[in-house]
């Protein structure tokens, strides 16, 4: 299979060997995959954490609602927007008084995020060009507070989305794709006649898959779980804890 073929089919692994680790050299290429990584205007907005520590993947997996398949990775990485190295630079070049309004804050947070999430998928191409599986853990966010406080993230430093890479032992099956893409323009007729079809399909997914069979379609699985989430105080808190990391004018 060639790498658009595993591009093309890739899908959320769970199931990892929890006993063949990866090797320093690939981890080497991993880190090699993400530091080639794109980056806005070479401002480096992005860090990663590579976590292979099973204590702390252990912690990982409690703070995602015990999700088993996060122990199961032979890494972790925690992707963050990383601001804390544009401060730096800002004091290199002599600087001072570091204060963000809301606008400025606003755009430093979705260049964090855009950086980190770029390169977050530049590894996931890493980790298929090198036979392994991942899945993105978008939890970690729920977690701030606590990843704050274990992996001693400073100021102006804030958690993105987490991601398990490891080697395979049950291959998950592929969902079906929605197309998401326009030609020259917007259509919405299009995009509800698409999302109308993928409804259909996924329904049927879900009706015949081989495990966690269940009645459902892609619009009541999404809009249950943004339900869950907005009901919670989750997004509220990090919210607030955002605020709280950058040096913003009140």
């Amino acid at each position: 299979m060639d790498f658009l073929e595993k591009q093309l089919n890739r899908r959320a692994e769970r199931g990892m060997d929890i006993n063949k680790p990866i090797s320093a050299e690939d981890i080497q290429k991993l880190k090699d995959a993400i530091n080639s990584g794109a980056t806005s205007i070479n401002g480096q907005g992005a860090s990663a954490i590579f976590i292979q520590d099973k204590e702390m993947i252990d912690k990982v997996a409690k703070y995602n609602w015990n999700q088993e398949h996060i122990r199961k990775a032979s890494l972790f990485v925690l992707f963050v927007g990383d601001m804390n190295r544009l401060k730096y630079a800002y004091e290199r070049q002599g600087k001072k008084d570091w204060e963000l309004n809301d606008a400025n804050f606003s755009e430093l947070y979705a260049v964090g995020t855009i950086d980190a999430t770029i390169k977050a998928q530049a590894v996931v191409d890493a980790a298929l060009a090198l036979n392994m599986g991942s899945c993105y853990i978008g939890g970690m966010r729920a977690a701030s507070d606590k990843l704050i406080k274990d992996l001693n993230l400073p100021s102006n430093v804030f958690p993105v989305v987490g991601l398990t890479i490891g080697h395979i032992d049950k291959q998950e099956e592929v969902k079906p794709k929605m197309n998401v893409v326009f030609d020259e323009k917007y259509d919405d007729q299009e995009m509800k006649k698409e999302a109308d079809r993928y409804d259909e399909v996924m329904k049927d997914y879900y009706d015949k898959r081989s495990s966690n069979k269940k009645e459902a379609n892609w619009s009541s699985e999404t809009i249950a779980t943004y339900n869950y989430a907005f009901s919670s105080p989750m997004y509220d808190e990090y919210y607030k804890l955002l605020k709280s990391k950058f040096n913003t004018k009140k």
